[in-house]
């Protein structure tokens, strides 16, 4: 009697139990092995091993292989993914190879050979997820490659050409009838593409190199129906790449250039770029000029950020066509709609819906237009969606008409300094953020060394800055003192008979002007609005008598607020006050503990070396790479974070000061300083990307904060996971992730622990209660309250994430402003 199918939530659930037999001897980045060891069991190579000497798994493995390659139709292939892989296979020990292989073989045939490819993608995707956004082995997301590849509509027999091909994600998705040309650089990425198409049935009939793009595009230098890839996003190129546009600088322009030359008559390409492209100068001016003016760019749909698996910057989906049915005109979507958030770290495209708007394209939903080449032409060729989707707004009152900004504000261009000097520098950080107080106080302006580029204010000024997601209007009265502001900071004259000076600053903080602003807003790191589109946004213009009116009825509900605000924190403070000495008693027992961990493993040290002499420099901890000298400093450490603190009770209602500090640094430091390697192990990563200032530098990862809350708030998360999550258990990770959120211009913290998930109905505001019982261990969870208390005191975020699905079921995430110089 044939066995019932499982279903298959339950089937994968069991099945990803083989993650768990790796975790004490592999990393999380050799978690792609799994995939791998289905295949083999889908291949019937494991059988027999069973059957062969259990203390030598390894050689009976390669043996095997090489057994079913000699018989299979995969031309090698398998042979080549298999010696990419060994080095990891060989880092398993026996045991752990024979209890994968007798794990797997206790799944149900009929059911393993109905799910075999839909968990092997599962199983594929959920090991990218856990080697997170630091790995290598980054997957294209299925929704995207399902869209890419329902905009091909490649013809049957049509040759595909897919360089960066990754992972061979669009290749598992291509039909059979077409002939498949891909191209990956990465080893390990490339043995898991061809391990796919494996999987999937498709090897035979596809053609997927281990190759550079770059250096050898088009290998078989054959013309192509469609081209179609996800270069790496942000890679630089090497000076030597150049065509008729000029200098190649960006992989992007390099790929869009090369496959229109590798296109045939009626050929296609699709591009996932980053948005940067849809507007930066220079040489990808140049292409999308040429793409607009030869009438071939058909679709551009941009996606917010956070949906690939190696980045969280915004990216743009292009379609070019050759063949374009709708002649004069390119179709803008704006697909933020069809992104859903599964977690605070991860958004989904809702294929579904998204691929059906494509498909009716209707002008009358708000996130679909048909925009002519002509009207791109007058935006300079610029790409953004943002711009074509502002609304238009209607007039309130007929006396309050709608006036564009240029019309009200003139640019004072200053002269540039003549040499070298020092003087008061406007910088970004002198502007201000409220509308309240809006005058610059030039004294508090800091004297510095002047850069060629700034320029002299010789007149009364209101000051905007161009970059980041506030205006920040400040204005500046000129008094006869030379001062100087720097480029990114435009000073504009106010047309006073017409608008006030603070009824305009008002107004600028206004939700209708700031939404046309963000549309305007180009940049994904550091967003930026030029001029000539700041001076198209509009402001409401009322009579000049009643701006003054809004304004001071603006001013006296703030004034307002601001009370009841002040009423509140001294209460608050109260309250802090009664907190404080429970709070430090428990931050002492943290220190305490740390401090007799650190003085049992010196004694452990001592006894293994008794009668040996013992130098500063020995190594003490194999596991952390410390030496004796390096051990001793930690403990000093912990020492004098004690004292520190203990002083601190004495001060606590006078200022704490506060540095200036690198987060990178700061985590690094607290990692070294809260270590337990006989517990846990800490990892960092730290999202690159993010932090990339377009074509300019990287953004420096600043914070204000006191370094000893910090470490406070640091070590009460590390031990509420000591406590309420790892317990006896081994191979127990505390992870880091730092990455950069453009659009609220914060460092993100998230920092996971891999131990048991949060009990069913734990939440942030029971983290945050003070005296709060937690976890199984239902001890006392009054760290959580003193991390909430810290992250308000520096005015962040912060969030409990419980995801018990999740390989980190338990993150704390935390959100710092940045420190902009």
């Amino acid at each position: 009697m044939q066995s019932q199918v499982e279903p298959y939530p339950v089937f994968e659930k069991k099945a990803f139990q083989a993650f768990d037999i790796f975790r004490n001897e592999l990393s999380p980045s050799d978690y792609s092995l799994v995939p791998f060891f289905f295949f083999l069991r889908k291949a019937g190579v494991l059988d027999r091993i069973l059957e062969g000497n259990p203390s030598d798994v390894k050689a009976q493995l390669k043996d095997l292989v090489f057994d079913y390659v000699r018989v299979a139709s995969t031309e090698g292939k398998l042979d080549l993914v298999f010696e990419t892989l060994s080095p990891v296979i060989d880092r398993l020990s026996n045991t752990t190879l024979l209890d994968l292989v007798r794990f797997l073989a206790s799944f149900d045939e009929v059911s393993f050979q109905q799910h075999f490819e839909e968990l092997f993608e599962s199983s594929l995707y959920r090991a990218s997820k856990i080697e997170g956004r630091a790995g290598g082995q980054h997957l294209q997301p299925l929704e995207l490659s399902r869209l890419v590849s329902s905009l091909a509509n490649t013809p049957a027999g049509g040759k595909v050409y897919n360089p960066f091909a990754g992972p061979a994600s669009l290749g598992v998705l291509m039909e059979r009838d077409v002939a498949y040309y891909g191209q990956e650089i990465d080893p390990r990425t490339w043995a898991l593409g061809q391990l796919r198409l494996l999987a999937h049935g498709k090897a035979t009939e596809n053609q997927y190199q281990l190759g550079n793009s770059v250096d050898d595009w088009n290998p078989a230098s054959l013309k192509y129906d469609l081209i179609v890839a996800n270069p790496p996003m942000g890679m630089r190129l090497a000076p030597c790449y150049e065509n008729e546009f000029g200098r190649f600088k960006t992989v992007e322009s390099f790929f869009i250039s090369r496959a229109l030359k590798d296109l045939k008559e009626e050929g296609k390409i699709i591009a996932v770029l980053p948005q940067g492209f849809l507007f930066r100068g220079g040489v990808e001016l140049k292409i999308r000029q040429l793409l607009i003016e030869q009438d071939l760019l058909e679709m551009v749909i941009s996606f917010p950020g956070g949906i690939l698996s190696n980045t969280a910057i915004p990216f743009a989906l292009l379609v070019i066509n050759k063949a374009k049915a709708d002649k004069g005109e390119v179709l803008l979507i704006n697909a933020d709609d069809f992104v859903e958030r599964v977690s605070n770290k991860e958004r989904r495209i809702q294929y579904a819906p998204l691929h059906a708007a494509i498909t009716n394209a209707e002008e009358s939903n708000g996130f679909l237009r048909r925009v002519s080449n002509a009207e791109i032409a007058t935006h300079n060729y610029n790409l953004h969606p943002g711009r074509y989707f502002i609304e238009e707004i209607e007039p309130v009152k007929p006396d309050e008409p709608l006036v564009e900004l240029g019309k009200l504000l003139k640019e004072v261009r200053g002269k540039k300094p003549q040499s070298a000097t020092k003087g008061r520098l406007i910088l970004l950080r002198d502007l201000k953020a409220e509308s309240g107080n809006f005058y610059l106080d030039t004294r508090q302006v800091e004297i510095s060394e002047i850069p060629p580029q700034a320029h002299i204010l010789d007149r009364s000024a209101l000051l905007l800055t161009v970059r980041w997601n506030t205006l920040k209007p400040t204005y500046f009265k000129f008094k006869g003192d030379i001062i100087y502001a720097t480029k990114d900071i435009l000073a504009c004259e106010i047309d006073e008979q017409r608008v006030d000076v603070g009824y305009l600053i008002k107004e600028l903080s206004a939700d209708y002007v700031l939404e046309q602003i963000a549309k305007y807003r180009t940049g994904a790191v550091i967003p930026y609005i030029s001029k000539k589109d700041l001076f198209q946004v509009k402001v409401k213009l009322p009579p000049l008598e009643v701006q003054k009116e809004r304004l001071i009825q603006a001013l006296l509900t703030k004034q307002s607020s601001e009370q009841a605000k002040h009423i509140s924190d001294l209460t608050q403070m109260r309250l802090e006050m009664f907190r404080e000495f429970a709070s430090a008693r428990h931050s002492l027992n943290q220190y305490l503990n740390g401090i007799s961990s650190g003085v049992a493993a010196t004694h452990k040290f001592l006894l293994k070396n008794n009668g040996k002499a013992i130098s500063l420099t020995d190594k003490f901890s194999e596991t952390l790479g410390t030496t004796v000298e390096e051990h001793l400093n930690s403990l000093k450490g912990k020492v004098k974070l004690m004292s520190e603190l203990l002083a601190s009770l004495e001060v606590k209602l006078a200022k704490k000061p506060v540095e200036q500090l690198d987060l990178f640094n700061l985590v690094k430091e607290a990692q070294h300083l809260f270590a337990d390697p006989e517990l846990f192990s800490f990892r960092l990563e730290i999202d690159k990307e993010s932090l990339k200032n377009g074509n300019r530098s990287v953004i420096q990862p600043f914070v204000i904060i006191n370094k000893d809350d910090f470490f406070k708030l640091f070590s009460n998360i590390v031990e509420n996971a000591k406590v309420h999550g790892f317990g006896s258990r081994k191979g127990n990770i505390i992870k880091t992730d730092i990455s950069y959120d453009a659009g609220t211009e914060s460092l993100i913290l998230v920092i996971a622990n891999n131990g048991c998930p949060l009990p069913k109905g734990f939440n942030k505001n029971l983290y945050s209660i003070r005296g709060e019982k937690a976890g199984n261990t239902a001890q006392n969870g009054i760290g959580g309250a003193d991390v909430a208390q810290i992250v308000r005191d520096y005015n962040g975020k912060f969030d409990l994430i419980s995801d018990e699905d999740s390989d980190f079921p338990v993150s704390v995430k935390i959100s710092f402003p940045l420190f902009k110089q």
